[in-house]
């Protein structure tokens, strides 16, 4: 059963997705980049079915996110912890 289209959908997740992380953490074109992950993210989902391929996404993209926080504040010292 679906309330909306999928596109309808897609489009409102990675808004609401997005004005949530924005409003937690990111500013200037952060916004964007997470709005564009989101869809992505969605889009991936309404073609495969499967959650799981989404979740690996997921997880790759935040794996990556905390190594450049890391690098940030802890510059040289960050990949020693992945490594």
């Amino acid at each position: 059963r679906r309330a909306f289209p999928a596109r309808t959908a897609n489009v409102a997740q990675a808004f609401v997705y997005t004005a949530v992380l924005n409003d937690m953490a990111f500013t200037g074109h952060g916004a964007w980049i997470v709005y564009l992950f989101a869809l992505t993210q969605g889009y991936m989902y309404e073609k495969s079915r499967v959650l799981l391929y989404v979740l690996i996404v997921h997880l790759i993209v935040d794996l990556f996110l905390v190594m450049a926080i890391l690098q940030y504040h802890f510059p040289g010292q960050a990949q020693r912890l992945f490594l």
